[in-house]
C-alpha cells in the first residue's frame, strides 16, 4: 500500500514540476496569425502552431496569405507543404482563396528558394475556416 502512495506522491509532484517549469504537450499548439509569425519568425521555429488565413496558390506552392491580394508581399506569407493526394486536391478546389485554419510545424529557417518568404509549415492539417460557411 505504501508503494502505491509513494508512486501518487512521485507522479503528483512530476506533473506540478512540469507545470511550474513550462513544459508543454508537443501536441498543444499556439493560434497565431500571419503577422506575429513572420514578424518575429524565431520565436515561433520548431513549434507547433495554428494560422487562419487566406490560401493562395504561389506558382507551384500554396501558402497563406493574410489577405487574398494579388502581389502581396511573399515575406508576410507563410509556405505550406501538404501531401500532394486526393483530399488536399478536394480541399485546394474547395478553399483556395478563402480563409482556412492549417496547424503544422513552423520553420523559420525554411524560407524558400530565395529567401522570400516568412518561414514554412510542415506536416501539416488543414480545415475551413467557419467564416467561409
Amino acid at each position: 500500500m505504501k508503494s502505491y502512495v509513494s508512486i501518487l506522491l512521485l507522479l503528483l509532484s512530476i506533473n506540478s514540476l512540469s507545470q511550474i517549469s513550462g513544459l508543454t504537450d508537443h501536441n498543444e499548439t499556439n493560434k497565431v496569425s500571419i503577422k506575429k509569425i513572420t514578424s518575429n519568425p524565431e520565436r515561433y521555429h520548431g513549434q507547433k502552431v495554428t494560422v487562419e488565413a487566406f490560401l493562395i496558390k504561389a506558382g507551384e506552392e500554396y501558402a497563406l496569405y493574410l489577405e487574398p491580394l494579388k502581389g502581396a508581399e511573399r515575406k508576410e506569407a507563410v509556405l505550406i507543404y501538404p501531401e500532394y493526394d486526393e483530399p488536399w486536391k478536394l480541399f485546394v478546389k474547395r478553399n483556395l482563396k478563402k480563409r482556412v485554419i492549417v496547424k503544422g510545424y513552423f520553420n523559420a529557417m525554411h524560407r524558400g528558394a530565395k529567401a522570400e518568404w516568412g518561414g514554412s509549415l510542415h506536416r501539416i492539417s488543414y480545415s475551413s475556416a467557419k467564416s467561409n460557411n
